[in-house]
């Protein structure tokens, strides 16, 4: 098998396994206090004893373990929106277990990111793509800083008419940038010799920087889909997770589109339409869940 197929497997089972994390961590959330930013301690303390939301919890790093070894296997362009499948599958989710109610308009943005993965696959030729050098510092921190911005005026933009939409933006970009890290840390780790690859790990920025991004982004998305539709503000964040990466993989890390006329046109289709979606999906407000008898038990733990 080729590695790019293996990279798209692991991806795939990178997204089911964060996903059916995510379900659990929103269907015990709206049941649990406030976490808060930073968390509090009280709160932290009913969190850690509830086994459904420890478990949601657990499922993350076994769902990023297989995401860094796909992306030792693929470039970020194909890896990061195969993951951004989990989207749908999470949408789903949304509606038939915890009950929310998705609209035709929000639908047509989701299909949207949906129409730019499809055509992702169409734009997959048999030649290989360079899964890409180790970044400069400088590249990966201007491009970084120029995400920052980016998020800090969308957040602005949107915090007045819907606070959850701001938060979704601010999660999906630190989550974007601590996968744009971590192809930084695979791709440094790739080129160590076993017996050096602890040490060398230990002394990369990039590890640090990994940590923090997706450990921050985390919480936020949390206290984001608090009390919010989970299919609205989710699929936000995960859009943004996933197009704030491929931009810097080839913006700051040296990774090229295709070089054939066709596969090269299809992936920046897939570009536009993914962020046009997550554009359009950030002007509705994803306001509070609705009342209804879920299918997962979101009844108060004991």
């Amino acid at each position: 098998m080729q590695a790019e197929a293996q990279a798209l497997i692991l991806a795939g089972g990178a997204a089911l396994t964060f996903d059916a994390g995510m379900l659990l961590l929103t269907a015990r959330g709206d049941r649990l206090p406030p976490l808060g930013l930073p968390p509090r301690l009280v709160a932290l303390r009913a969190y850690v004893t509830d086994p459904l939301w420890v478990l949601g919890v657990a499922l993350q790093p076994f769902g990023y373990g297989l995401y860094l070894w796909s992306l030792q296997l693929g470039p970020l362009a194909v890896v990061q929106p195969v993951m951004s499948a989990g989207i749908i599958i999470f949408v789903g989710f949304a509606v038939l277990l915890l009950g929310e109610r998705i609209h035709a308009a929000e639908w047509l943005a989701i299909a949207a990111v949906l129409v730019g993965l499809i055509l992702l696959g169409s734009s997959l030729g048999p030649e290989s793509e360079p899964v890409g050098a180790a970044a400069g510092g400088w590249a990966v921190a201007a491009y970084s800083a120029a995400a920052a911005v980016a998020a800090a005026a969308a957040s602005a933009w949107a915090r007045g008419r819907a606070p959850g939409v701001a938060m979704g933006i601010w999660s999906g970009v630190l989550l974007g940038l601590g996968s744009l890290w971590a192809k930084g840390l695979a791709t440094g780790a790739a080129r160590l010799d076993e017996g050096e690859r602890l040490a060398g790990l230990a002394g990369d920025p990039y590890l640090y920087l990994t940590l923090g991004g997706n450990v921050i982004g985390f919480v936020v998305l949390l206290n984001a889909l608090r009390n919010a539709r989970a299919g609205v503000v989710f699929t936000l964040s995960s859009t943004l997770s996933n197009v704030v990466p491929i931009l810097g993989g080839m913006v700051a890390m040296g990774e090229r589109l295709p070089e054939s006329a066709l596969p090269a046109a299809l992936r920046i289709t897939c570009l536009v339409l993914t962020l046009g979606g997550a554009a359009w999906l950030a002007r509705f407000d994803p306001g509070v869940r609705p009342p209804a008898t879920p299918a997962i038990d979101t009844s108060p733990s004991m």
